[in-house]
């Protein structure tokens, strides 16, 4: 079960309790489900009170940020919330398609009326912020 996709996840989901109806072992699997549900590409998603935080885990590269920006624009567009978190404690490594993603979410949240915070940066980030100009744009919180 851990090597479904994230789509694999979700329908299997939507189907299990029809299936556990009949197969009860089943049940054991649904905190497996919610798990991988949670995490897709390399992101977690927690949704409270309007802020939608967003931990990205792993490097953030030019090999794997368009598939980050899509599951991140799919959430933000699916809850529409006020505000976007994006923690960035468990993200070591940032290039420029980093700042991009960063960047877009900012103009995302713009346009639909929220604000965007980056959490938790390394020095490393918090320099790239600076000589990119990002720190006088995007909320920044240790």
């Amino acid at each position: 079960l851990e090597r479904h996709i994230p789509g694999e996840a979700r329908n299997l989901a939507r189907e299990l309790p029809h299936y556990a109806e009949k197969e009860p072992w089943l049940y054991a699997l649904i905190p497996t489900i919610e798990r991988i549900k949670k995490m897709e590409n390399n992101l977690t998603f927690d949704f409270n009170d309007g802020t939608l935080c967003i931990t990205i885990i792993g490097e953030i590269n030019r090999h794997n940020v368009a598939v980050m920006r899509e599951a991140i624009d799919e959430k933000v567009l699916e809850l529409c919330p006020k505000n976007l978190v994006l923690d960035l404690a468990d993200a070591p490594f940032m290039d420029s398609s980093g700042l991009g993603l960063i960047m877009g979410r900012y103009q995302r949240m713009q346009e639909l009326g929220g604000t965007l915070t980056v959490a938790n940066p390394s020095a490393e980030h918090k320099k790239i912020f600076k000589l990119a100009g990002l720190n006088k744009l995007i909320k920044i919180k240790k």
